[in-house]
C-alpha cells in the first residue's frame, strides 16, 4: 500500500493522520476524483492500527468534504460526479508518446496525406488566381455577414446532400457547426429561457448553453434517440421555443431516429410552436439515412451541416438552412460575433464540394469508420457498448462493479482518455454507467486496436485492480 506508508510519520492521533494525509493526496492528485478507498479491514491491517481508528480517519474525511461512503459499495474521493471541462479532461496528458486519447471525437486520421495533397492543390490553383480580377484577391477582404453568394450557393449543394432541398438565399455561412449552433442559440433565446436537449447530449451545446446562461432540460432518450413520448410530456409541464437534436448518428449514443419518430417529433412541434435546432454533422456518414427532419418542417428548423467532422477537422465551415424570416437575424448574429466566415477557408470547402474532393473523403472516413468498428466488436468481445456501424463513436457500457468515477481515472493511469457521462447529461437527470469512447482519434488501427485492448482489460478486472493497494 505504497501511497499509504507516509502517515505513520505524521504527528498527532493515528485517525487525524489517515485524514490529514488523504487530503494531501487529493490536493496533489494521487489520489483520482472517484477513486476508491481500501477498505477499513485492509488499511487498519496495512497500518497495523484498528479498525475503529480508520473509522474515526474516514469519518473526519467525510466531515471535510473529501470522501463520501456508499453502503456495500466503500469509500470514495469525492468530486467524480462533478463535470470537467473536456478539455480539462485531455489536457493534463497530451503530447505523452504512450497516451492515446479515445475522447475527442474526430474523423478516421490518415496515413496517406490524401486531404493534405488536396488543400496543397487547391492552395496553388488559388495562387494561380492572383491576377487582376482573380479570385484570390477577392479573398482578403471583407464579405457579407452571411456569406458571399457563390459560397451560399456551395452550402445549399452541401445542404442538399444531407437530404434538404433550400435556396441559397435561406444558407448562412458560419466559422464551423459550432459557431453556427452559437449564432442560432444567440438569435433565438435569451438569458433564463429554457431549452430542451437529449437527455445525453453534444457537451459543446451544452457548454454553450451555460455560455449564454441558458436552462437545459433533457428530455428522455432510448437507444434509437429522442423518445417523441418524453418530448411531448416535457412540453405540457414546461413551456420551450427551442430543441436542440441530433437525430442522425447521436452523440454519445449513436442512435439513428426513424422516419415514424421524426414525424411525430414534427407533429408535437407544429402543436406546440417549438423552433428545432437539428445538428446533422455526422449526417454525411450514414448511406440511405432517414430524411433529416428539416426536410419534412422547414418552416421551423434550423438546419446544421458542417465539414469537420465529415470531411477535414481542421475545415471549420458551417452551412445554415435558415427558415426565411430569420435569414437576417442569424446574419446579424454571425456579424456579431464574428464578422463573417473566414474567406479563404470557406473557398477551399467550396472548391472541394464543386470538384467531388469533398465526397472522396467522406466516402474515405465512413469506409475508415466501419472498418473500426468491426475492430471494436472483435476486440470488446462481450463487453455492452451502442454505436452505429458507420459512426466514429461508441457508448461503452460498463460492468456492474464499476463506477464511471474510477473507470474514467484508471483508463488515464493506463494510457487510454475516454469521456465520462457528466459531459453528456443535459439537466439533473440521471447519469448512466457508461463513457464514450472515440475510434477516429487513434493514428491507425493497431494502435486502437491496444486502446480497445486496454480497455477490455481493465472492465474486466474490475476496480479491485486499481485501488492503490499493494
Amino acid at each position: 500500500m505504497t501511497i499509504w506508508t507516509a502517515v505513520a510519520d505524521l504527528p498527532g492521533p493515528r485517525y487525524l493522520a489517515i485524514a490529514n494525509h488523504l487530503e494531501a493526496g487529493i490536493q496533489r492528485g494521487d489520489l483520482a476524483p472517484g477513486s476508491r478507498l481500501p477498505t477499513h479491514r485492509a488499511l487498519a491491517d496495512a497500518l497495523s492500527v484498528t479498525v475503529g481508528t480508520v473509522s474515526r480517519g474516514y469519518a473526519e474525511a467525510e466531515r471535510r468534504g473529501l470522501v463520501r461512503g456508499e453502503v456495500g459499495r466503500g469509500t470514495f474521493v469525492r468530486g467524480g460526479d462533478v463535470k470537467e471541462p473536456l478539455q480539462t479532461l485531455r489536457e493534463d496528458r497530451l503530447g505523452e508518446p504512450d497516451f492515446l486519447d479515445l475522447g475527442i471525437n474526430i474523423p478516421p486520421q490518415r496515413d496517406d496525406g490524401e486531404s493534405v495533397a488536396a488543400l496543397a492543390a487547391t492552395l496553388g490553383e488559388l495562387a494561380r488566381e492572383r491576377g487582376p480580377g482573380g479570385r484570390l484577391g477577392r479573398l482578403v477582404g471583407y464579405l457579407p455577414h452571411a456569406g458571399a453568394a457563390p459560397h451560399r450557393q456551395a452550402g445549399a449543394e452541401w445542404i442538399g446532400r444531407h437530404g434538404v432541398e433550400v435556396d441559397a438565399e435561406r444558407v448562412v455561412v458560419t466559422c464551423g457547426a459550432q459557431h453556427a449552433i452559437t449564432v442560432i442559440l444567440s438569435a433565438l433565446t435569451r438569458p433564463g429561457d429554457p431549452v430542451l436537449a437529449e437527455a445525453l447530449t453534444y457537451p459543446g451545446f451544452l457548454s454553450l448553453a451555460e455560455l449564454l446562461h441558458l436552462e437545459v432540460a433533457g428530455v428522455g432518450i432510448d437507444r434509437e434517440g429522442l423518445r417523441p413520448d418524453a418530448l411531448e410530456s416535457t412540453l405540457l409541464r414546461q413551456r420551450c421555443r427551442l430543441l436542440y437534436v441530433v437525430p442522425t448518428i447521436q452523440n454519445p449514443t449513436g442512435g439513428v431516429l426513424s422516419l415514424e419518430r421524426r414525424e411525430r417529433l414534427v407533429e408535437i412541434a407544429r402543436a406546440h410552436d417549438l423552433w428545432i435546432l437539428e445538428d446533422d454533422v455526422h449526417g454525411r456518414l450514414l448511406e440511405g439515412a432517414p430524411p433529416p427532419i428539416a426536410s419534412l418542417a422547414p418552416e421551423r428548423t434550423f438546419f446544421v451541416a458542417g465539414t469537420s467532422k465529415s470531411v477535414s477537422p481542421g475545415l471549420r465551415v458551417g452551412f445554415v438552412a435558415v427558415p426565411e424570416p430569420f435569414v437576417e437575424r442569424i446574419a446579424s448574429a454571425v456579424w456579431s460575433t464574428a464578422w463573417s466566415a473566414a474567406p479563404l477557408m470557406v473557398e477551399i470547402a467550396a472548391r472541394w464540394i464543386a470538384d467531388g474532393t469533398a465526397e472522396r473523403l467522406v466516402a474515405h472516413h465512413r469506409r475508415e469508420a466501419i472498418a473500426r468498428q468491426r475492430l471494436a466488436r472483435e476486440v470488446l468481445g462481450e463487453l455492452h457498448y451502442d454505436g452505429h456501424p458507420e459512426g466514429y463513436h461508441l457508448w461503452l457500457y460498463l460492468p456492474r462493479e464499476w463506477r464511471f468515477e474510477e473507470f474514467v481515472p484508471a483508463a488515464r493511469r493506463r494510457g487510454v482518455g475516454v469521456t465520462p457521462p457528466t459531459a453528456f447529461r443535459a439537466g439533473s437527470g440521471a447519469v448512466p454507467r457508461a463513457v464514450r469512447v472515440c475510434l477516429g482519434a487513434a493514428p491507425d488501427r493497431e494502435s486502437l486496436r491496444r486502446g480497445l485492448v486496454t480497455l477490455a482489460r481493465l472492465a474486466e478486472e474490475g476496480p479491485q485492480a486499481t485501488t492503490g493497494i499493494a
